[in-house]
């Protein structure tokens, strides 16, 4: 059985890529602050910017990859706090990539969409990377690592991830779900658009490509080009919430301490190649996300965790 190493496995991306992994491999999933527990995930805590910490982790292992997902993904807090972006998004796969070379692990990584300029419609891996906000430029650079310290890996572009969390790490469909149900008036731009990409086709890709030969830049988003606000509406279509509290707006009349790019929808002309994972337009992702989330969840969606 191969050997995977998840890291952020408390997180939404993390988590999900876990509880997928481990139906068929050896999987140990770290943590930094907040423990979880998967069925068949072994928990580990682990500091990825302590490369002390993060070596000890890979030898004793040995897996044959880590896909590594932890990050600061806070685009403001980014914005706000370079030092700490610095180190959890750029030293941090430094730490994680120097270890595993040595131990012959291949290094998935999840970079960003945000690594592109928002000038232009389908961005291709080849366009250049050219960063608006500093969350950009952590991934832009630790993409540049990656390039110069390893041939064994791969730099996954990803969109908007959407679906519910496995552990009680947040994400936008359960902040919609819980705003709706609260009652509160959900805003979202009607002029930002990306090409998201539901968790669970995520997952199998990144678990695709722990066991595959790819190495290189890809992007992987979903099919379909669209905004939030009218993710937002099928979200509270499908889940039988009130799509009239949400509220179309612009991003300019929103302050933001990070500049948010209008257009990194993607090209996944390479990701239909690559992958056997078919990428679910936003509606049937939802559905899907729905139907699963509803066998666990008798009591109409009251027990998703605040």
């Amino acid at each position: 059985m191969k050997k995977l190493i998840i890291t952020g496995a408390s997180g939404f991306v993390g988590g999900v890529t876990a509880s997928i992994a481990a139906q068929r491999f050896d999987v140990t999933g770290t943590y930094f602050s907040t423990p979880f527990k998967i069925s068949g995930v072994k928990p580990v805590k682990l500091d990825i910017t302590d490369k002390e910490d993060v070596v000890s982790l890979i030898s004793s292992v040995r897996p044959d990859a880590v896909i590594h997902c932890a990050a600061q993904a806070n685009l403001d807090i980014c914005e706000t706090n370079h030092k700490q972006a610095e180190k959890v998004n750029i030293n941090a796969v430094r730490n994680i990539v120097s270890a595993a070379k040595k131990y012959g692990s291949k290094v998935i990584f999840t970079s960003s969409d945000m690594v592109y300029d928002g000038e232009k419609s389908f961005y291709k891996e080849s366009d250049l990377a050219r960063p608006v906000n500093f969350y950009g430029i952590t991934k832009k650079q630790a993409e540049e690592i990656l390039f110069n310290e390893t041939d064994n890996f791969v730099a996954v572009r990803v969109a908007l991830v959407y679906g519910l969390p496995v552990t009680s790490a947040s994400s936008f469909t359960k902040k919609v779900i819980n705003d709706l149900k609260a009652g509160n008036k959900v805003f979202l731009f009607t002029d930002q658009f990306r090409t998201p990409v539901y968790v669970v086709d995520l997952a199998n890709a990144l678990i695709e490509l722990a066991e595959n030969n790819f190495s290189g830049i890809i992007n992987i988003g979903g099919i379909e080009r669209i905004n939030r606000y009218s993710m937002g509406r099928i979200l509270a279509e499908v889940y039988h919430l009130n799509k009239d509290l949400i509220v179309p707006c612009l991003m300019k009349n929103v302050f933001q301490k990070a500049q948010r790019p209008v257009d990194t929808s993607l090209d996944i002309s390479l990701a239909k190649k690559v992958f056997n994972t078919n990428f679910n337009p936003v509606s049937a992702g939802i559905k899907k996300d729905f139907l699963n989330y509803s066998r666990y969840s008798p009591q109409n969606l009251h027990d998703i965790e605040t």
